[in-house]
């Protein structure tokens, strides 16, 4: 009984141990306050404009991950009610790391002129917000 007890204790110890480590792992550094973001959305009018939007912005998104620090995430989301609606999700820092890099950047304004040539496929609504750190992303 007594080394069943010390089982559970070591293994509720170690799992207590596992936990924190990944967790701290994944919070290596305090995320900015009050993150600039924006959501967009855009309903397609076929598939094929969705999947070929997709397959636009996933080359965008990689090049955004490598070389815009200050975007903190940058995601399609695919609506689970409709096959044609998908929402941006982009977060940045500041504002500034919105208006003055990201938006100002040759790989955004070939990204947004590729966009632009398919809006016959599409319509786009969207808004910007402050993050509230309320919760956590």
């Amino acid at each position: 009984m007594r080394s069943a007890l010390a089982l559970v204790a070591t293994g509720a110890v170690f799992g207590a141990l596992l936990m924190r480590a990944s967790t701290s792992s994944r919070r290596v550094q305090e995320p900015p306050r009050n993150a600039f973001v924006l959501c967009v959305t855009l309903q397609f009018k076929s598939e094929r404009a969705r999947d070929a939007f997709k397959s636009l912005f996933a080359g965008f998104a990689a090049w955004v991950r490598a070389n815009e620090p200050a975007t903190l995430s940058y995601d399609v989301l695919q609506s689970d009610k409709d096959a044609l609606k998908v929402t941006i999700v982009e977060r940045y820092a500041t504002r500034g790391d919105y208006a003055d890099v990201h938006r100002t950047s040759d790989e955004f304004l070939a990204f947004r002129a590729q966009l632009k040539s398919m809006e016959a496929d599409y319509t786009m609504t969207g808004d910007s917000y402050l993050a509230s750190d309320l919760g956590f992303v």
